[in-house]
């Protein structure tokens, strides 16, 4: 126990690495990248380059409506302390200044040198997964996609809405807006999951939406928000890569039936950003045709790979979406060697730091966690 820490009180992380831990997420989160990377005209270059007005888009984006370099000033005279949590602070501020330049450098030729700064690139290993994984898995037919049900926008929402009260989480909510690029997302720092209110999904995909999203992302969230740092919800550097490993671990563990579905986005996400970095807008959209997608996803890959891009002709673009795979085969290696899938709900980590959280006395764990995770640990 901490001697700064009264009788009978659970230990605590140092005053110095407490102070260095807020003072870095006061800053963290006073942009979004979701928010400032989705074009403000997406939907109407969309419509004209579907009806072949246009051969790439040009895209538009928000004002930061922020300093960028005073913040990276803030962060870069935040007294960091030299302990191994301390390092993770510091690794957390470098990677938050990394992604404010990212910002700065939208529309610029350094915008795709930043991003691949941040989240690297597919190496052979996860394109060879992606490209297995769409060989293992026969393409979705259309004729198949139109038997099933179909579930609004709204019906999405509420449904999600119902998970999260089962889960007793009513300070969560649920909102319909237009101004993503996926149909679902999670934004942790509000405590708001976003619907696509133009959305349309087949019924079967509700299931792995959820595990996604609400008993990944989510629940990882309300088990960070119980520790004493905040970065365990604001997520230490690189945490996207686990996050979404977990995400499609548990998809994959928990929908094996449905799993051909994500697994084929997924590596199509992978594929595509490899393909970005020497192609234009359309011939990522040409590359995805060719891999059996409809016109508007592979439009919406596209879009995905080629943000912050302002002509998408141009090379290069957002590199992220490759993480999926990446993460997913560290997290099955984890597993394969004996990890509890528990121990990745502690918050939004980065699975290489997690032996070093977990020799920390005031550690936190988890407890909300979905069946599946709980199920597992009462094997244990």
């Amino acid at each position: 126990m901490s001697p700064l820490s009264p009788p009978n009180q659970p230990p605590l992380p140092s005053p110095a690495e407490t102070k260095a831990d807020k003072a870095i997420a006061v800053v963290d989160q006073r942009f979004s990248l979701v928010q400032l990377l989705t074009p403000t005209n997406l939907h109407t270059e969309q419509k004209r380059f579907l009806n072949g007005e246009i051969k790439n888009p040009l895209f538009s984006y928000r004002p930061p409506g922020v300093d960028y370099d005073r913040l990276i000033a803030e962060l870069r005279a935040v007294d960091v302390p030299r302990t191994p949590i301390g390092e993770l602070l510091d690794k957390k501020r470098v990677e938050s200044i990394a992604k404010m330049r990212l910002l700065q450098s939208i529309g610029s030729a350094a915008f795709s040198e930043h991003s691949k700064e941040i989240y690297g690139l597919p190496d052979k290993e996860i394109l060879q997964d992606a490209h297995d994984l769409m060989g293992a898995t026969n393409p979705l037919q259309p004729q198949s996609d139109k038997k099933q049900s179909v579930l609004s926008s709204q019906t999405v929402a509420h449904n999600l809405r119902d998970v999260l009260s089962q889960y007793n989480l009513s300070d969560w909510k649920v909102v319909m807006t237009t101004d993503i690029i996926s149909g679902v997302i999670v934004r942790a720092s509000i405590k708001t999951v976003y619907v696509h209110a133009n959305a349309v999904l087949n019924v079967s995909r509700l299931g792995p939406i959820i595990t996604h999203e609400i008993e990944t992302h989510v629940l990882t969230t309300v088990n960070g928000q119980a520790q004493p740092l905040d970065i365990f919800v604001l997520g230490f550097a690189g945490y996207t890569r686990t996050q979404e490993g977990l995400a499609a671990y548990n998809v994959e563990s928990q929908h094996p039936e449905l799993f051909h579905r994500p697994a084929r986005f997924w590596s199509r996400n992978a594929i595509a950003v490899d393909t970005a970095q020497h192609a234009s807008f359309r011939e990522v959209f040409e590359h995805m045709k060719t891999l059996q997608f409809s016109d508007h996803f592979s439009f919406s890959v596209a879009a995905k790979v080629k943000r912050g891009l302002i002509n998408t002709a141009e090379h290069g673009g957002f590199t992220k979406d490759y993480v999926y795979l990446a993460g997913r085969r560290d997290v099955i290696n984890f597993i394969a060697a004996g990890g509890a899938l528990s121990d990745l709900y502690i918050g939004k980590i980065l699975l290489s730091d997690l032996s070093l959280l977990q020799k920390q006395p005031w550690l936190v764990e988890p407890a909300v966690l979905p069946g599946f995770a709980t199920k597992e640990q009462s094997k244990a």
